[in-house]
């Protein structure tokens, strides 16, 4: 029982696939897919990763494993003709998902999917909630009605490249290792403390009050905004790249410390035109302007698919609770910013 109640029951639906799965089939392997509206799908995978891995599961989840992947890996980890045309969205894996399950994703919900032990098909198990710590809440009740497994060090995970003729997976065992430089009384200190944090999430402890240890205990870097518009973390010796569309959203999220909310956001069409045309190699004056109605439409999903991008960027240099000041977040249908002190901003 949670320390906060008594937990909602979470059931398992049998689904047998009607086209082939989007993603390599792997017994430890349980994906998490949302729906529209649905809790931020990479902060979701950290947080039930915890308890799963206990368990002898891997969680997955589309965007923080593949939204970086070149189009010959994407190829190769979704096979078939229409999957391997680009660059898959968000949008186009959850429909892929949805379609080979005959599965109609709720608005809101979050779908925690694995192989059938033993038989055919997925096990499904739907969450709806408003919040990501709602969604973690009722996942403690998902993670209690799984049985545990034997976790052995060749377990393997999905697949996320071939190099020549060894695949590459995303990894063979739960251990840490650590840089020959660390003591192990420091490895040793590092353990505990690993399983300390698991313990303490097991028991629903706030992970926002883990977080905010950890934010404490980091020292962020400044950013640097040079005169070509590259974006340098200055004090970690790291370049964040990114296209040139989510990079106008967040130079100008950058520029306004009080944030805006996507509603709002249309108020600011020029101001965002302008820093587009300094960013793109587009030569499409027409295609330029649509793009930034794209992005500035609150019916759209443009602005959500460039935040999404935006956030990638940075996870892919910099760990989350250090990376979670820099880019754009803030409530759905609210104000979204970028929480960052801008005296660790510098404008070249």
């Amino acid at each position: 029982m949670s320390i906060f109640g008594i937990h909602k029951k979470v059931e398992e639906t049998l689904y047998l696939p009607v086209g082939p799965m989007p993603w390599p089939e792997v017994d430890n392997d349980i994906w998490l897919v949302t729906g529209v509206l649905a809790p931020d799908c990479l902060e979701l995978t950290y947080d039930l990763s915890m308890g799963l891995l206990r368990l002898g599961y891997r969680i997955q989840s589309f965007p923080y494993h593949f939204a970086n992947l070149t189009s010959r890996e994407l190829a190769y980890n979704f096979p078939g003709e229409r999957l391997a045309l680009g660059e898959l969205t968000e949008m186009e894996f959850r429909k892929a998902v949805a379609a080979a399950l005959n599965l109609d994703m709720k608005p809101g919900a979050g779908y925690l999917i694995r192989k059938n032990p033993g038989g055919e098909g997925f096990l499904v198990a739907e969450i709806v909630a408003k919040t990501n710590h709602e969604f973690i809440h009722r996942a403690q009740a998902y993670r209690e009605l799984l049985p545990d497994i034997s976790v052995k060090d060749n377990v393997k995970f999905s697949k996320m490249f071939r190099d020549g003729d060894e695949e590459v997976y995303l990894g063979e065992n739960w251990d840490i290792d650590y840089p020959e430089e660390i003591s192990d009384e420091l490895a040793s200190l590092a353990r505990d403390t690993k399983k300390n944090i698991e313990d303490l999430i097991l028991q629903d402890f706030p992970v926002e009050v883990i977080e905010t240890w950890l934010q404490k205990a980091v020292k962020l870097s400044r950013v640097e905004i040079t005169a070509d518009y590259r974006i340098l973390l200055t004090d970690y010796g790291k370049e964040i790249k990114m296209r040139q569309l989510p990079k106008t959203l967040f130079l100008w999220f950058l520029a306004h410390p009080g944030g805006c909310s996507l509603k709002r956001l249309q108020e600011h069409r020029d101001e965002l035109l302008a820093i587009y045309r300094k960013l793109t190699n587009q030569d499409d004056e027409a295609q330029v302007v649509a793009s930034i109605d794209a992005l500035v439409n609150p019916v759209g999903n443009s602005f959500s698919e460039k935040c999404a991008a935006v956030k990638l960027a940075f996870l892919k240099e910099i760990p989350e609770r250090v990376a979670k000041n820099y880019y754009i977040q803030g409530p759905q249908g609210g104000v979204k910013g970028i929480s960052l002190d801008r005296a660790l901003v510098e404008w070249e």
